[in-house]
C-alpha cells in the first residue's frame, strides 16, 4: 500500500496522529510525485482535520521546490496556502514572489495584495485562491456559490467598499457580499463553462 492509500485510510479511521506519522515519513522523501503530493494535500483539505494540519502545511514547501512542472508547483503552493495557519514570513515571501511573477501587471495589483492580507502578513490563508477570485471579479463575470445559492452573475464590484453585488439563480434579488464572505463561499467560473452559458 502506497503513502496516499495509507494516509487516506488513517483519515477515514479518524486517526490523525497516525496520519501525521505517515506525513513525517512522506516529507522526508527526496523525490515525490507532484500528482501524489497534490492528491495528499487535497485529501487533507477535504477532511475534518484540515485545521489541525494547518501548522504542518508549510512543511510541503521543500517538496514543491523539487517539482519541475511550474503549473503543478503553482497547484501545490495554492493548496499549501489554503491549508496553512502559521502565516510565516517564508510563506508570505513565496506567495508574493508567485503573485508578482504571474500577476504584477494586473489592474489594482497592490490593492489586491492588501485585500488578501499579504501587506500586513497577519493572516493570509488562501491568499493565492483569493487573489485569483479578486482578479475574476468583474461586472458580467460568473461565479458559483458553494453554500447553495448556485451560479451568479456579478452585477457590480467596489474595491473601496470591499464588496460586490451578485444576482444568483437560486435567490431572489441582487445580493451584496463582502470580499471576506466572497473568499469563503465563491468560486470563479469561466465564461466558456457550461454553467455560465446556461
Amino acid at each position: 500500500m502506497g503513502y496516499l492509500e495509507e494516509m487516506h485510510l488513517q483519515l477515514e479511521n479518524e486517526n490523525f496522529p497516525a496520519f501525521l506519522h505517515l506525513w513525517d515519513e512522506y516529507k522526508m522523501n527526496q523525490e515525490v510525485s507532484a500528482d501524489e503530493l497534490i492528491e495528499v494535500l487535497q485529501l487533507v483539505k477535504a477532511s475534518e482535520y484540515k485545521d489541525l494540519f494547518g501548522k504542518h502545511a508549510e512543511e510541503a514547501l521543500p517538496l514543491k521546490e523539487a517539482v519541475a512542472d511550474e503549473k503543478k508547483q503553482a497547484d501545490i503552493l495554492r493548496l499549501i496556502l489554503d491549508l496553512q495557519s502559521t502565516n510565516t514570513e517564508t510563506l508570505a515571501k513565496a506567495t508574493l514572489d508567485y503573485l508578482e511573477k504571474n500577476y504584477s501587471d494586473t489592474a489594482h495589483f497592490k490593492d489586491k495584495i492588501r485585500l488578501i492580507g499579504l501587506r500586513t502578513q497577519d493572516h493570509f490563508q488562501g491568499a493565492i485562491r483569493n487573489f485569483e477570485l479578486l482578479n475574476h471579479m468583474e461586472k458580467g463575470k460568473f461565479i458559483f456559490h458553494n453554500g447553495g445559492w448556485g451560479v451568479g452573475e456579478i452585477m457590480d464590484i467596489s474595491l473601496i467598499r470591499e464588496q460586490l453585488s451578485i444576482e444568483f439563480e437560486n435567490v431572489l434579488g441582487i445580493r451584496e457580499l463582502s470580499f471576506e464572505s466572497a473568499f469563503n463561499t465563491l468560486d470563479p467560473i469561466s465564461s466558456e463553462h457550461f454553467l455560465s452559458k446556461r
